[in-house]
């Protein structure tokens, strides 16, 4: 089990965020999300990408919030250089061949209105660890 720390979300808006559903998009049968988290202002770095177990318990996260439900407040076109990390676990569930993730989509509502943003974003997990090299995958 690990924790993927790729995206940041920012609110520039003049209303608050509230996510409603993060989800990543999975190509094959390996990897299985298994939650999210945020970590707000208190972090000490903006973004750590690898970490491992979820939720993490790496020094200097700050407290963790469940990512649904979570409330981005509105920052007037002026977000704070760190914005809020989404964590999310992932679980690694077979012994052998390639999954990789293409995707991240977070849902939220804006002033009574439904959103879904689409990240690309690619990470491959090849089983068994010392295997064979896994091929280059790029998403366009």
């Amino acid at each position: 089990m690990f924790t993927d720390g790729w995206v940041v979300l920012y609110n520039f808006g003049d209303a608050p965020v509230t996510i409603t559903r993060v989800t990543t998009v999975l190509e094959g049968n390996g990897l299985r999300q298994v939650g999210a988290r945020i970590a707000g202002y208190a972090r000490k770095y903006t973004m750590q990408q690898a970490l491992t177990g979820f939720p993490p318990r790496t020094e200097g996260l700050g407290p963790l919030s469940p990512a649904e439900g979570y409330v981005l407040p509105a920052e007037q076109g002026r977000p704070r250089k760190k914005g809020h990390e989404l964590l999310i676990g992932l679980r690694v569930t077979q012994a052998t061949g390639r999954t990789s993730r293409t995707h991240v989509e977070v849902a939220y509502t804006y002033k009574g209105h439904t959103y879904t943003d689409r990240w690309v974003n690619t990470i491959a997990v090849c089983s068994p660890r010392h295997g064979p090299d896994c091929p280059q995958q790029y998403v366009q």
